[in-house]
C-alpha cells in the first residue's frame, strides 16, 4: 500500500500543479516517466493496478522510449506486474 499511496500523491501533486492533460499524462515526470512507470519498475503491481484503474495510459514511453511493460521488463522480472501491462 505504501508504494500505491506515494504514486497516487505524486499523481494528484502533478494534477493540482495543471501538470498536462491528467488521462494521458498521468503526472509525468521531466523525463517523461509517470507513475506508472514507477510502479513498474519497482514491481508493484497493487500501484500498477490501481493507476491503471484511474485512467493511466500503459503505452505511454518516457524520454527512453521504454513504455510502462518495457520498463518493467528491464528491471525485473516481475511478472506479475508485466501480466497487469500486457496490451
Amino acid at each position: 500500500l505504501g508504494q500505491a499511496l506515494y504514486a497516487f500523491i505524486k499523481f494528484r501533486h502533478w494534477c493540482n500543479k495543471g501538470k498536462g492533460d491528467i488521462t494521458l499524462k498521468l503526472g509525468a515526470h521531466s523525463s517523461g516517466s509517470t507513475p506508472l512507470h514507477y510502479a513498474a519498475r519497482r514491481g508493484d503491481a497493487y500501484a500498477a493496478t490501481l493507476l491503471i484503474k484511474l485512467g493511466a495510459d500503459p503505452d505511454l514511453q518516457n524520454d527512453l522510449e521504454f513504455s510502462s511493460l518495457e520498463t518493467a521488463i528491464e528491471f525485473g522480472p516481475w511478472p506479475e506486474v508485466e501480466h497487469i501491462l500486457e496490451p
